[in-house]
């Protein structure tokens, strides 16, 4: 087997798969709220469990060994837990993830779990409900972190919190983080914000 490398010559063992475009929230830093798809809307244009599970097939054989699943927002679809299944019992992948904004992650943790689901990224950008709802779009905080506290008690490791920084909206509001993360044994990650200036998006990155 060849690994995967880079004109660097890097290896690179880690696939990010999004499996969906759709999303419960329209963040203000990713999608406008006049662009937000239904999330309850079908499209023939998502990979099947079959066709993911090639792919992650083909990507071990390359030597990738981490597999995370990404959106849009990854719970919206249905079959989720039979993707995870799939990845999770195939060879030489030792690592699955999952990226989510985590307002439906209480209710759905137990079953991902069992299907081989290992870490979490939550998506929290705010610990006051109402600047919350002014960042998501009207989600609600008391769901995520009820969420939050189920992949503590199920002993996911790790339990990684994603806080995108914005200017005179969140951003007085690290010390709370710095206090969250204190009570709580998760991991705290602060994340650029980096606006593109097209029509209706914007896009974000990891620091």
């Amino acid at each position: 087997m060849i690994p995967l490398q880079d004109r660097f010559g890097r290896t690179h063992d880690y696939l990010r798969i999004s499996i969906t475009d759709r999303c419960n929230l329209h963040c203000m830093y990713c999608k406008p709220s006049q662009n937000v798809p239904n999330p309850a809307e079908k499209t023939s244009s998502l990979l099947t469990v079959d066709e993911l599970a090639a792919i992650v097939q083909a990507a071990a054989s390359l030597g990738i060994k981490k597999v995370r699943i990404t959106g849009g927002e990854p719970l919206l679809r249905e079959d989720l837990g039979e993707i995870l299944r799939v990845i999770a019992r195939t060879p030489g992948i030792e690592d699955v993830a999952l990226t989510t904004n985590g307002t439906y992650l209480k209710e759905r943790l137990p079953e991902l779990q069992k299907a081989g689901l290992q870490k979490v990224n939550i998506s929290l950008d705010s610990l006051k409900p109402e600047t919350y709802r002014r960042i998501t779009g009207d989600g609600n905080l008391r769901s995520v972190l009820e969420g939050i506290d189920e992949a503590l008690r199920l002993g996911m490791n790790p339990v990684k919190i994603n806080m995108v920084l914005l200017h005179e909206i969140n951003h007085t509001e690290i010390p709370e983080f710095f206090n969250f993360a204190q009570r709580n044994p998760v991991h705290l990650r602060f994340i650029e914000y980096m606006p593109f200036h097209t029509p209706d998006t914007f896009q974000y990155v990891f620091l």
